[in-house]
């Protein structure tokens, strides 16, 4: 017991240490530990992959802290929290599992910023798989700890001059990595089996948040390659019922950046923290026009 209760008086300084930069906190998704909501509070929960998680950025540059400064300073004196549960390799099934979670946060509003991993390779994904899936201690207890992740990467940097290297020579997935860890399975037409399958996984994500009184935001990533704006249309066409319905919102972000910028995406792909003030600034709008709404 007391071995344990020392394990987790290093793991509590180290979430201390790196959760304000890089890591996720004690309760598993990145920024604050958030408790109930306070009398009037708008929740926002983030649900997406490594560009919405905010990989490569320390966390008041990601796309949470961002849009959470401006829904405060637009819905002012309203309280605002906007908590992220995105992560780095996630796609569109870990999205139901995370949420129906961290049900107890009781989100107003539910932000799906996703896209780029639902690609052939993630064909055939299972929930196992999923970041907070494989964290066996995270799935047994409900706590994210930290001080494994850090022991193994110093060590693999002692060892093999770099923590990429380490995993590399471990035969493991490094965790910032949006790579899946399993094998995908074959498919005659893998591209448009992909999108059917991402269209079939927003559809039911949508309306099963819709019916347990939510609002929620569909928002288009910027363009990446061929292949995501053949998905996006493809998106637009299967939400397109829901744009008469009070409490959803589609967003097209496709071209609010340009990802070559490197202003804007410092590797084509993650926004840069500039990057998300244009993001967060294009969702402002259609969240406060969602929940002034009728009920």
């Amino acid at each position: 017991m007391v071995v344990l209760g020392g394990l987790y008086a290093v793991d509590q300084y180290l979430h201390a240490k790196h959760d304000p930069y890089e890591t996720p906190n004690s309760q598993g998704y990145r920024g604050a530990v958030l408790g109930s909501k306070a009398p009037g509070e708008l929740r926002v929960a983030i649900v997406g992959e490594s560009a919405a998680y905010g990989y490569g950025l320390i966390t008041e540059y990601s796309l949470g802290p961002k849009l959470e400064r401006k829904l405060e300073a637009t819905l002012n004196p309203r309280p605002v929290s906007v908590v992220n549960l995105a992560a780095n390799g996630d796609s569109s099934p870990c999205y139901a599992p995370t949420l129906a979670h961290y049900d107890w946060l009781q989100p107003d509003v539910v932000l799906i910023d996703a896209g780029y991993n639902d690609n052939p390779s993630t064909l055939g994904r299972p929930v196992s798989t999923c970041y907070r899936q494989r964290n066996r201690i995270f799935a047994l207890t409900g706590y994210w700890p930290v001080s494994d992740l850090y022991a193994r990467e110093k060590l693999y940097t002692i060892i093999y001059g770099s923590a990429e290297r380490g995993y590399q020579a471990a035969g493991q997935i490094a965790p910032i990595l949006d790579e899946p860890s399993f094998v995908p399975q074959a498919s005659a037409d893998a591209e448009e089996q992909a999108i059917s399958d991402f269209c079939a996984n927003l559809e039911s994500l949508i309306q099963g948040q819709l019916a347990l009184g939510r609002r929620v935001v569909y928002m288009t990533q910027p363009y990446i390659n061929g292949f995501h704006r053949r998905q996006q249309v493809a998106v637009r066409d299967t939400l397109a019922h829901l744009v008469s319905n009070p409490h959803f919102a589609y967003v097209d972000l496709g071209d609010a950046l340009d990802l070559a910028n490197p202003d804007m995406s410092f590797d084509h792909m993650h926004p840069t923290g500039d990057g998300n003030d244009v993001l967060s600034s294009g969702l402002v709008g259609p969240i406060q026009g969602l929940i002034e709404s009728a009920p």
